[in-house]
């Protein structure tokens, strides 16, 4: 009976779904601009697209989509979503508003489906501005995607993905359910977020991330970064540059270049390859996990080894300085920084590459 009622419920929601049609109408709108110009967007649903041009202005081109039973009333909805574009001084302001149509109520599918009074339509935009134009941008719905900009770029939204590419100047997110994809970037990076992938690539500048969940990955990263997150595995290759993270549950896994580490993590592995080249020294901590710790054949150092459940092994030539189950203590090569290795649950390897 219940699968019965299963079958009803999708048969009678796709009827409902194939009664009502897409329809969409294009706006567009261009304005003067002074170089140091200043743009800021907010939107309900929709992609929010944002490039820059060599152009004094900026260029809105948007596209409502309605969803109707007919042209009619697909150009009746419409009249109640206001594309709201403002000029301020040198701040241009666009916002996409919400009217609710008269004797227009919630269906019982908009209610089963918890739909609300906007769900009637979404808009899209792709703007053009000046590359040394400011921009913030807030999207409750929808993809975002930045590219061009020599000057500060804001970002908040979720449901969606972002990407921002080729920007010379600094770059904040905030995020929920998103994933967030930055590349190109000469500038520092400020991202929070929940529940959100993160992938950073061809980044200079100091990078913070703070993330409750999500999978972080970074490639070409040229200056200190910094990592807190509750849950998801790290991975970072070709990193010259500071490393600091501070992770609850998940893997770290790190290819360094250039620059010191101090990693403290509850639960998972770490694997750190690095040059080895800074005196500040090198500090992982893991209450439960294996740490792997490589470096160069012919680098220096001192050890501290530590575990409290699991075995300790070297591949390199270490000369003791004190030995017992659970620690090791001691140098290789020469004179060369601190690394202090210690896990509760787990196995310690200082190997070689």
């Amino acid at each position: 009976m219940k699968r019965i009622c299963h079958l009803l419920l999708i048969l009678i929601l796709s009827a409902t779904a194939a009664e009502a049609d897409s329809y969409r109408f294009e706006y567009m709108k261009a304005l003067e601009t002074p170089g140091d110009a200043s743009l800021a967007i907010s939107n309900t649903s929709g992609n929010i697209t944002v490039m820059s041009s060599e152009a004094d202005s900026i260029t809105i081109e948007a596209v409502k989509h309605i969803t109707a039973a007919d042209q009619q009333e697909a150009e009746e909805l419409g009249e109640y979503i206001d594309i709201d574009v403002r000029k301020s001084g040198d701040r241009i302001i666009v916002s996409t508003q919400y009217r609710t149509p008269p004797n227009r109520r919630q269906s019982f599918w908009e209610k089963l489906l918890g739909k609300n009074s906007d769900a009637f339509g979404s808009v899209d935009y792709s703007i053009t501005v000046p590359q040394a134009c400011e921009v913030q941008i807030r999207n409750s719905s929808g993809d975002v995607i930045v590219s061009g900009l020599s000057a500060e770029l804001y970002i908040v939204g979720s449901s969606g993905a972002f990407r921002v590419e080729n920007i010379r100047a600094p770059v904040s997110v905030e995020t929920i359910s998103c994933n967030v994809a930055l590349s190109g970037v000469e500038g520092d990076i400020d991202i929070s977020s929940t529940s959100s992938n993160i992938t950073l690539a061809s980044i200079t500048g100091m990078i913070d991330v703070r993330s409750t969940s999500g999978r972080t990955i970074g490639s070409y990263i040229d200056g200190p970064l910094k990592i807190s997150k509750t849950s998801g595995d790290i991975e970072i290759e070709h990193l010259s540059g500071d490393l600091r993270v501070k992770s609850t549950s998940g893997s770290v896994d790190v290819s360094q270049e250039a620059g010191a580490i101090d990693i403290l993590t509850q639960s998972g592995n770490v694997a750190i390859r690095t040059e080895l080249s800074s005196d500040l020294g090198y500090f992982v901590e893991t209450v439960s996990g294996s740490i792997h710790f490589r470096v160069p054949e012919s680098s220096s150092g001192s050890v501290n080894l530590e575990t409290i459940s699991g075995d300790i092994n070297t591949e390199l030539p270490v000369t003791i300085r004190s030995f017992s189950k659970s620690r090791l203590v001691g140098d290789f090569g020469g004179h060369g920084p601190k690394i202090l290795l210690a896990t509760s649950s787990g196995d310690i390897t200082l190997g070689q590459y």
